[in-house]
């Protein structure tokens, strides 16, 4: 796409729908749902908008280095693989439900360790990672197949509720799930936890109990 924006040029029609693809691109290898929903009204936008700016003259600037400095800067973070995810436990000190309007993707490889109290037999984590529910349908987790290496531990994760499969954590990639409750989620293919057939699972010290399947 961004050949085709510094070939055609945001002048003409096929420069704006190469500027169109790159966004919507970025948009969809985000994984969220509501973020995808979004490309034909910010498409409509940038082609319009584009359009007016440019009507009696060029645009002021050349766009074309703003996409690339976007466009490196992704390749570099994915480049980078694995990220480690904390909690502060200044601000996570007691027990703490975050509340999702969306599901949460791993789309590389991430480690996710959830705060915890105690020690041995008295461990208990603080943290609990809630869906929507049946009123807003997604899975808590999603591993997409590129995440070759990911891990979810210390956390409780629940009252996921997918129209499809995993309302707690639906896996393609290979995922570690260790120290973690997942309950009270469902879906119609394994309501806690569904593994695809390109996904690898692996669960140690867990929970996995009352969820659901249809």
């Amino acid at each position: 796409a961004l050949e085709d924006m510094a070939k055609d040029t945001l002048a003409t029609e096929a420069g704006r729908d190469a500027d169109l693809a790159f966004h919507s691109a970025i948009l969809r290898a985000t994984g969220n749902m509501f973020l995808v929903s979004l490309i034909s009204g910010v498409g409509a936008a940038m082609s319009w908008t584009t359009i007016f700016k440019q009507r009696e003259n060029p645009l002021p600037r050349d766009p074309i280095p703003d996409h690339q400095r976007v466009y490196d800067a992704i390749a570099a973070a994915n480049a980078a693989g694995a990220a480690n995810i904390t909690f502060d436990s200044s601000v996570f000190s007691s027990a703490t439900t975050i509340q999702l309007r969306s599901g949460l993707v791993i789309s590389s490889n991430a480690t996710i360790t959830g705060p915890t109290t105690g020690s041995g037999a008295t461990l208990t984590n603080l943290v609990t990672v809630r869906g929507g529910g049946s009123a807003n349908q997604f899975s808590v987790f999603t591993v997409n197949s590129g995440a070759t290496g990911a891990a979810i531990s210390n956390l409780i994760i629940t009252n996921g509720s997918a129209n499809g499969d995993g309302g707690g954590v639906a896996n393609d990639g290979t995922l570690t799930v260790s120290n973690s409750a997942i309950s009270g989620n469902s879906a119609q293919n394994g309501g806690g936890v569904f593994n695809s057939y390109t996904g690898t699972l692996t669960v140690n010290n867990s929970t996995v109990s009352g969820n659901s399947a249809t």
